[in-house]
C-alpha cells in the first residue's frame, strides 16, 4: 500500500515544503520498514533500532503538521547546511583534510541565505545561529506536543521501549542476557521475537500514510483505505500487546 501512495505522489508537480517532507517521510519509512521485514527472527531485537528511527521520522512529521506546517517544514529542509557546519566544526582538527577550510567556508556562504530562518538574538541580545530546526529543542518535547492532540497509546510505548535499544541503555543489556547455570548467557533466537518491531513499524508507517495522502492531495478513496487499514492494525496490535512492550 505504501508503494501505491508513493506511485500516486509521483504525479505531483510543484510542491510546497510540507509536501516535500511528506513524500520524503513516506520513502524513508517505507525503506526502513522493508529492512525490518528482511531481518530474520534471530535479529528481531536489532530490528527495534530501525523501528526507533521510523518512529522519530513519524513524530517529526506529525509535529510539523500541528501548526504552521509549511514554515516548520521549510526550516527542517533548510537546516541541513547548518547541521553539516556543526559537524565539520566539531571534527577533530588533527583529522581535517586539505580542503576542510575551503569546504567549511563554502557551506557558511550557503548558510547566509537562511539567516531569516535561523539567525536569532539570545537572552543577551547577541545574534546566534539556531542549534535546531524546530521551535522546541528536543524530540521528546515535540512528541509531547503531538500527544496533546492525539492519545499516546501503543505507538509511544514502542518509542519508549525501543529508544533504550537504540541508545544502548543499561536495560538494553539485560534484554539480551539471561542467567544460566554458569552465570550470564546470551538469549537464544528462540527467546527473542520480531513481532514487536514489525508491529511498531506497521503502525507508524500506516499512521504517516494517512497524513501523506492528505498533504499530497491523494484520492479520498485511497486515504480512506489507508485509514481503515491503520485502524484495524492498531486494534490488533493493542489487543496483542495490551499496551505493554517488554
Amino acid at each position: 500500500m505504501a508503494g501505491e501512495v508513493e506511485a500516486h505522489s509521483r504525479s505531483v508537480g510543484q510542491i510546497r515544503p510540507i509536501q516535500a517532507v511528506a513524500f520524503g517521510t513516506l520513502v524513508r519509512m517505507r525503506r526502513l520498514g522493508e529492512a525490518v521485514y528482511e531481518l530474520d527472527e534471530a535479529h528481531g531485537y536489532e530490528a527495534r533500532v530501525l523501528v526507533r528511527s521510523i518512529l522519530e521520522i513519524y513524530y517529526n512529521y506529525a509535529w510539523m503538521r500541528l501548526r504552521r506546517p509549511h514554515q516548520r517544514a521549510n526550516r527542517f529542509l533548510a537546516f541541513g547546511v547548518l547541521d553539516t557546519i556543526r559537524i565539520m566544526e566539531n571534527w577533530p582538527e588533527s583529522d581535517w583534510g586539505t580542503d576542510h577550510h575551503s569546504e567549511l567556508a563554502k557551506l557558511k556562504r550557503s548558510r547566509r541565505r537562511h539567516r531569516h530562518l535561523f539567525r536569532k538574538k539570545d537572552s543577551k541580545g547577541v545574534l546566534r545561529w539556531a542549534r535546531t530546526w524546530a521551535d522546541v529543542s528536543s524530540l521528546e518535547a515535540r512528541i509531547a506536543e503531538v500527544h496533546r492532540t492525539a492519545r499516546a497509546g501503543l505507538m509511544y510505548a514502542f518509542y519508549g521501549a525501543f529508544s533504550g535499544t537504540a541508545h544502548g541503555s543499561p536495560y538494553s543489556f539485560t534484554e539480551v542476557l539471561t542467567r544460566g547455570s554458569k552465570g550470564p548467557r546470551a538469549r537464544t533466537k528462540a527467546e527473542m521475537s520480531t513481532r514487536q518491531a514489525l508491529s511498531g513499524a506497521g503502525m507508524a508507517l500506516l499512521a504517516a500514510m494517512v497524513s501523506v495522502c492528505t498533504d499530497l492531495d491523494r484520492p479520498e478513496s485511497l486515504r480512506l483505505r489507508v485509514q481503515s487499514e491503520f485502524d484495524a492494525y492498531r486494534v490488533r496490535a493493542e489487543s496483542e500487546f495490551d499496551g505493554r512492550i517488554v
